[in-house]
């Protein structure tokens, strides 16, 4: 299941990639995370050419200059396997 995406040019060429955050415990093409290049106007799968090919469960990501060193960096959050929620008074 994808459960995020972010529009975002990873290798500064001028077009906008596709960075898709997905999880799913019985599909194993889903828990990892894809990078759809743009090459004139065509997208390609590239994340582990990049070392974005998280394998697990991943919610979403931005993509900012965090060192502020010119180059893009990634936040990922991932997702919790575990919710547990509690009700007042019990």
């Amino acid at each position: 299941m994808a459960t995020g995406v972010s529009i975002v040019d990873i290798n500064n060429d001028g077009y906008d990639d596709i960075y898709v955050c997905a999880y799913g415990k019985n599909l194993m093409r889903l828990q990892k995370t894809y990078v759809y290049k743009s090459h004139d106007l065509s997208f390609k799968e590239e994340a582990a050419d990049d070392g974005l090919d998280y394998s697990g469960y991943s919610t979403q990501a931005s993509f900012f200059d965090y060192d502020k060193d010119g180059d893009l960096d990634m936040y990922l959050v991932n997702y919790l396997l575990a919710f547990h929620f509690y009700r007042a008074g019990q």
